[in-house]
């Protein structure tokens, strides 16, 4: 009964992917990474709020009081078949860099899923996930998926569980 609580809020935070058009996106193999390599805005052509930095760097540099603009950037270079470099500028400054590990899973680069657990959890017990995956469209843009879940126990009640996602957000190439 006691891994039955511990399962729980993993089973509730559980995400998946939609699918998108075959036709829209390039095919992609272990060969054809390299074609992400470049540099594309941080802002969606779509004008979603998720910021390209967020999607793949979880970070919130670029929120309501540091609006991104034209001279900012996200700089993806390739490393190997299952890493690549990823870059976010501001006004070309280099703000925060990381280093992703993924894998090609049906003509996506399937980032490894993120799971982090803020200082605060052994009071709450609360963490977030993240999947995120990126491909290419045709026209050279990125598309980028993102879907995320938390949890919050209070020793061992769920108070607060929750999930969304982006899907099939597109950003230009520069």
């Amino acid at each position: 009964m006691k891994w039955l609580w511990l399962l729980l809020p993993t089973l509730l935070a559980c995400t998946t992917f939609k699918t998108m058009g075959e036709d829209e996106r390039m095919a992609l193999t272990t060969k054809q990474v390299p074609q992400f390599e470049g540099s594309y805005k941080i802002l969606s052509v779509d004008t979603a709020y998720l910021t390209l930095s967020n999607a793949l760097l979880s970070d919130d540099y670029f929120n309501i009081y540091n609006k991104p603009d034209s001279c900012d950037r996200v700089e993806i270079k390739f490393i190997d078949a299952n890493h690549l470099q990823v870059t976010t500028f501001d006004n070309d400054i280099n703000i925060a860099s990381k280093t992703l590990k993924g894998k090609i899973k049906g003509n996506y680069f399937v980032l490894k899923k993120k799971v982090e657990m803020p200082f605060f959890w052994l009071i709450l017990n609360s963490y977030h996930t993240q999947r995120t995956r990126i491909g290419l469209l045709n026209n050279g843009h990125l598309t980028v998926n993102v879907s995320g879940g938390g949890c919050a126990l209070l020793v061992v009640f769920p108070i607060m569980c929750a999930e969304g996602a982006h899907y099939q957000i597109e950003f230009a190439r520069i």
